[in-house]
């Protein structure tokens, strides 16, 4: 495969392209769709296709991509020109466009040995921008799973080794021997390397520190004649303005990298550094970034440093996001649809909140929601979910508006109705299961809903069951921080990729457990993927029969299976099996993966029957209201 002969091209760009129809495929477009049985149809032809897709790709990936990844041989000149290609069009940072991230970052490793090997330094110098790039969307992605922030961690650390890589060729010596193109890479990711450092969590002092002085070197190359005169053609006047525009978003949200008051100090300096270089050449760069945008970017800065109050803050803020245009959805729209709506609600105190707050925060939940309803699913995903994420984090339950239960399942309707479906599906099982469990083994509820006997639970019979709709309803919500890893159908998940969504339990818990509303459901969140017997499933710290809500984690869990196993439509990679299928497998695993009681409970003949009811009337109903929710949203829009 790594013949000087072999020409790969085709199979990256069938791989490439592939993926892009994936992507489509998996959120389905409502405009040619006419009713609840075209959706549900459209749906499952979409996922059939996918299947097919998926299946050419790992073809591609057993036969190609694998070879190229465990070789240990020098690649072929031609196989490194169709890589570097291939790896561009699956990550473009300017474009921010995500067709395969993970894959173009186990190339950029591999093609790094092989520069190395080689010693050509403009060889060496491409392919740490690849992995500086690959290292750094990694980060932003990864940062999200607050449950696990060692895997932003190492990420960081794997980017900064490239990074400090890169910026040895700075010396002197070694920066004339690079070509120009070289030249210039060496001096976007002098500024462009401070994206390694983005976080949800604090950082160090030290990581504080080394950011702060990545850019202040990256600025004073600027000044120095020996740069500009070795790279004649390179724009500085737009690298100190992405410079100063990167200093300015280092507080982002509430500061949560928590940055002390000098160093807001200096970050509000920065501001006005930005502002100053935007208006000093308005005709070139408003062709870049909206002065609004950047401007609400300067006053979170003033009101972090103490130059503004938090009302003035808010005021102004506001007044810029009405601005914006909801019917765009290109990367700028998304930042002034969720971005700003994002700075806006970290700002809040909900304690000290007025009126006119109230009522912009109600506002932009609505809008936020009916934005994403609309939004086409393209590659700027990635993007939208680096905004995204953070307004989930930062959500404040306002009394009377959109509650936090609402907020993640219609965000789910939005950017991938399979889960909302299963979601929904998932709470309906277990009212059922609830509702005949309660009849015949009430016992096993003592301890939920404050019942302290078995008579205290068949009084609150109806205060269970709906405890456990809607702690089912709330089981994947960690789902929705890593939704562009679930969206991955293009090929075989890699590790990485399962640590990732094994971290969706934990995820999900300390969601809820930030909202009273939502905290008493923690527990099923948590445990709806352990075994039984605490000898398989996922987090393995979590022991389900210490947890009061142990018969609730169990209903949840058999549920939560039994849809997966039995829904033929919104998986690529299986056909549904029939209900007295899964219960088969339920009987196997008593005891070990299900709880022993469930075989006696799904072979009553009222429950079979209710059941079969769920999984075929049932869910086509749930097709529809889901059809409905997406097509009325998007048919207000357009009235």
């Amino acid at each position: 495969r790594l013949d000087e002969s072999h020409q790969s091209n085709k199979y990256f760009e069938t791989y490439r392209r592939h993926m892009i129809r994936i992507r489509r495929l998996s959120t389905l477009q409502l405009d040619n769709v006419t009713g609840t049985d075209a959706y549900r149809s459209a749906l499952a032809d979409n996922f059939r296709k996918i299947g097919e897709l998926a299946k050419k790709n790992r073809e591609v990936m057993d036969e190609v991509i694998q070879p190229i990844l465990s070789s240990r041989e020098p690649l072929p000149g031609q196989t490194v020109r169709e890589v570097q290609e291939f790896s561009d069009h699956l990550m473009d940072a300017w474009r921010h466009e995500n067709i395969d991230l993970p894959v173009m970052s186990l190339l950029s490793q591999r093609m790094i040995r092989d520069a190395d090997a080689k010693q050509d330094d403009n060889y060496t110098v491409r392919q740490l921008d690849q992995e500086i790039i690959a290292c750094i969307a990694l980060v932003a992605e990864t940062r999200r799973i607050i449950s696990r922030p060692q895997l932003a961690a190492s990420l960081r650390e794997r980017g900064l080794k490239a990074l400090d890589k890169q910026l040895h060729y700075l010396e002197k010596d070694r920066f004339l021997t690079l070509s120009e193109e070289s030249r210039e890479l060496v001096l976007i990711n002098s500024r462009y390397g401070n994206g390694l450092f983005a976080s949800l969590l604090p950082l160090s002092d030290e990581e504080r520190n080394l950011r702060f002085l990545l850019l202040s070197r990256s600025i004073s190359l600027a000044e120095e004649p020996f740069y500009v005169e070795a790279t004649p053609a390179y724009d500085w006047s737009y690298h100190l303005y992405r410079c100063y525009d990167y200093i300015s978003g280092f507080d982002e949200y509430d500061n949560g990298i928590g940055y002390k008051d000098e160093e807001l100090k200096k970050i509000a300096e920065g501001a006005d550094k930005l502002e100053e270089i935007w208006k000093g050449d308005r005709n070139r760069f408003e062709k870049i970034d909206n002065y609004l945008y950047i401007h609400a970017h300067t006053l979170r800065n003033y009101m972090h440093s103490g130059r503004i109050d938090k009302a003035k803050y808010l005021e102004e803020l506001y007044a810029i996001y009405e601005t914006r245009d909801p019917s765009l959805f290109d990367v700028d729209s998304i930042r002034t649809n969720i971005e700003l709506p994002c700075d806006y609600i970290a700002a809040l105190d909900p304690l000290t909140m007025t009126e006119s707050q109230y009522q912009a925060a109600d506002t932009m939940y609505r809008e936020i929601l009916s934005y994403v309803l609309r939004m086409p699913k393209t590659g700027v995903f990635f993007e939208l979910m680096d905004y995204y994420a953070p307004l989930i984090f930062h959500f404040v339950e306002l009394p009377g508006s959109i509650s936090f239960e609402e907020m993640i399942l219609r965000s789910f309707a939005a950017f991938h109705p399979p889960t909302y479906i299963h979601s929904i599906m998932v709470a309906q099982i277990s009212r059922c299961l609830t509702s005949h469990l309660l009849r015949t083994m009430p016992e096993l509820f003592i301890g939920m809903c404050d019942c302290h006997d078995k008579e205290e639970v068949v009084r609150s019979s109806d205060r269970i069951e709906h405890f456990i709709y809607h702690a089912a309803l709330c089981h994947d919500f960690g789902k929705l921080i890593i939704i562009d890893t679930i969206f991955m159908y293009g090929r075989a998940l890699l590790n990485a990729e399962f640590d990732i969504i094994r971290q969706h339990p934990e995820l999900g818990a300390m969601l809820l457990e930030k909202h009273q509303s939502t905290r008493p459901y923690a527990d099923v969140a948590r445990g709806h993927h352990v075994w039984y017997n605490g000898e398989g499933g996922y987090p393995q710290s979590f022991v389900v029969m210490n947890s009061p809500l142990r018969t609730a984690i169990l209903i949840v869990a058999c549920a939560d299976c039994m849809d997966a196993a039995t829904d033929s439509v919104g998986r690529s990679y299986s056909s549904g099996i029939t209900l007295d299928h899964f219960i088969k497998e339920v009987c196997d695993g008593a005891g070990t993966r299900y709880a022993p009681w469930l075989p006696g409970l799904l072979k009553q003949p009222a429950v079979h029957e209710d059941l079969d009811r769920l999984l075929t009337s049932g869910r086509q109903s749930t097709y529809r209201k889901t059809w409905l929710l997406l097509r009325g949203v998007q048919d207000s829009f357009l009235n």
